[in-house]
């Protein structure tokens, strides 16, 4: 379960922490992560926050199709997100509702 979002958090985490992108730990995490294909808004969320934590211009294609992948899994109809292939959103994520305007 959570495929890669443990170390995706854990790279993430060292990083924000100070460690740098080139720390042999780091780069370790990194190249598992590259190995993956996030099954879960988790581990989707995790690993685009690691990859673009290492400021690594290199990274973006990655780090738009995870986004592009997550994008696919919302489920418009009720505004939340579900995993690949699921017809009923499973996670309790949701998209905010815009800001009623009220005029006094």
């Amino acid at each position: 379960m959570y495929y890669g979002g443990q170390t995706a958090l854990s790279v993430y985490t060292l990083m924000k922490c100070g460690i740098s992108p080139q720390h042999p730990a780091i780069q370790r995490g990194l190249a598992f992560l590259d190995t993956v294909t996030p099954y879960e808004t988790y581990t989707a969320s995790t690993m685009i926050l690691a990859y673009e934590a290492t400021h690594d211009p290199e990274r973006k294609p990655r780090i738009h199709s995870i986004a592009s992948a997550l994008l696919s899994w919302m489920q418009t109809q009720v505004g939340r997100y579900s995993y690949p292939g699921s017809t009923e959103a499973t996670t309790s994520a949701r998209i905010p509702e815009p800001p009623i305007s009220r005029t006094h």
